[in-house]
Protein backbone atom coordinates (compact mmCIF):
# COMPACT_ATOMS: atom_id res chain seq x y z
CA UNK A 1 0.00 0.00 0.00
CA UNK A 2 1.22 3.36 -1.15
CA UNK A 3 1.53 6.34 1.00
CA UNK A 4 0.99 9.89 0.29
CA UNK A 5 3.59 12.27 2.26
CA UNK A 6 3.28 16.10 2.24
CA UNK A 7 6.70 17.71 3.80
CA UNK A 8 7.37 21.16 4.07
CA UNK A 9 10.79 22.53 4.99
CA UNK A 10 11.35 26.16 5.20
CA UNK A 11 9.04 27.64 2.22
CA UNK A 12 9.39 24.62 0.18
CA UNK A 13 7.07 22.11 0.20
CA UNK A 14 7.51 18.64 -1.47
CA UNK A 15 5.27 15.40 -2.24
CA UNK A 16 6.44 12.41 -2.17
CA UNK A 17 4.30 8.97 -2.81
CA UNK A 18 6.24 5.80 -1.20
CA UNK A 19 5.62 2.36 0.49
CA UNK A 20 7.36 3.98 3.71
CA UNK A 21 8.41 6.79 5.97
CA UNK A 22 9.49 7.70 8.88
CA UNK A 23 7.53 6.99 12.24
CA UNK A 24 9.14 10.82 12.92
CA UNK A 25 6.72 12.03 9.85
CA UNK A 26 3.60 11.69 12.07
CA UNK A 27 4.85 13.26 14.96
CA UNK A 28 5.86 16.38 12.85
CA UNK A 29 3.97 19.96 13.80
CA UNK A 30 2.61 21.20 11.01
CA UNK A 31 2.74 24.67 11.89
CA UNK A 32 0.13 27.76 12.11
CA UNK A 33 -2.86 26.81 10.83
CA UNK A 34 -3.29 28.93 7.38
CA UNK A 35 -6.25 28.15 4.73
CA UNK A 36 -3.89 29.62 2.07
CA UNK A 37 -1.77 26.11 2.84
CA UNK A 38 -4.63 23.99 2.93
CA UNK A 39 -5.54 25.91 0.01
CA UNK A 40 -2.15 24.95 -1.96
CA UNK A 41 -1.37 21.51 -0.65
CA UNK A 42 -5.17 20.64 -2.20
CA UNK A 43 -3.99 22.00 -5.50
CA UNK A 44 -0.23 20.64 -5.24
CA UNK A 45 -2.37 17.44 -4.84
CA UNK A 46 -4.44 17.32 -7.37
CA UNK A 47 -1.77 18.45 -9.73
CA UNK A 48 0.07 15.02 -8.74
CA UNK A 49 -2.95 13.25 -8.60
CA UNK A 50 -3.33 14.17 -12.55
CA UNK A 51 0.07 14.02 -13.46
CA UNK A 52 0.40 10.48 -12.07
CA UNK A 53 -0.23 7.81 -14.56
CA UNK A 54 -1.94 4.66 -11.84
CA UNK A 55 -2.37 6.37 -8.46
CA UNK A 56 -2.96 4.10 -5.48
CA UNK A 57 -6.57 4.00 -4.32
CA UNK A 58 -5.64 6.11 -0.66
CA UNK A 59 -4.60 9.08 -3.41
CA UNK A 60 -7.54 8.39 -5.37
CA UNK A 61 -9.64 8.71 -2.51
CA UNK A 62 -7.71 12.06 -1.46
CA UNK A 63 -8.13 13.73 -4.68
CA UNK A 64 -11.96 12.70 -4.88
CA UNK A 65 -12.46 14.40 -1.57
CA UNK A 66 -10.66 17.70 -2.73
CA UNK A 67 -12.71 17.80 -5.73
CA UNK A 68 -16.04 16.81 -4.31
CA UNK A 69 -16.31 18.11 -0.67
CA UNK A 70 -13.40 20.76 0.41
CA UNK A 71 -13.53 22.78 -2.84
CA UNK A 72 -17.08 23.10 -3.26
CA UNK A 73 -17.22 24.15 0.24
CA UNK A 74 -13.99 26.51 0.23
CA UNK A 75 -16.00 28.78 -2.72
CA UNK A 76 -19.41 28.39 -0.63
CA UNK A 77 -17.94 29.55 2.13
CA UNK A 78 -15.78 32.51 0.90
CA UNK A 79 -19.04 33.88 -0.67
CA UNK A 80 -21.09 33.25 2.59
CA UNK A 81 -18.67 34.77 5.61
CA UNK A 82 -21.00 35.04 7.74
CA UNK A 83 -21.68 33.47 11.31
CA UNK A 84 -25.75 33.19 10.13
CA UNK A 85 -24.44 30.76 7.33
CA UNK A 86 -22.29 28.53 9.81
CA UNK A 87 -25.10 25.49 10.03
CA UNK A 88 -25.65 25.44 5.85
CA UNK A 89 -21.65 25.19 5.87
CA UNK A 90 -21.61 21.98 8.30
CA UNK A 91 -24.88 20.80 6.64
CA UNK A 92 -22.66 21.48 3.14
CA UNK A 93 -19.80 19.56 4.25
CA UNK A 94 -21.75 16.39 5.77
CA UNK A 95 -24.35 16.41 2.28
CA UNK A 96 -21.05 16.68 0.14
CA UNK A 97 -19.34 13.99 1.90
CA UNK A 98 -21.74 11.58 1.57
CA UNK A 99 -20.75 9.74 -1.37
CA UNK A 100 -17.82 8.31 0.90
CA UNK A 101 -17.57 4.76 1.92
CA UNK A 102 -18.72 4.20 5.38
CA UNK A 103 -15.46 3.57 7.14
CA UNK A 104 -14.68 7.21 5.32
CA UNK A 105 -18.05 8.61 5.86
CA UNK A 106 -17.41 7.95 10.39
CA UNK A 107 -13.76 9.09 9.98
CA UNK A 108 -15.22 12.41 8.19
CA UNK A 109 -18.58 12.67 10.97
CA UNK A 110 -16.20 11.79 14.03
CA UNK A 111 -14.07 14.77 12.82
CA UNK A 112 -17.09 16.82 12.67
CA UNK A 113 -18.64 15.96 15.72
Amino acid sequence: MSTIILVQTKNTYGIFVSDHFSPNLANKNPGKLSYARWLTTAKRLLRLYKSTREPPQKFKEISMFIIKVYTPMWFYMNCNLTVMEAPDHLHGTISFSRYLSNELRITVDTTIQ
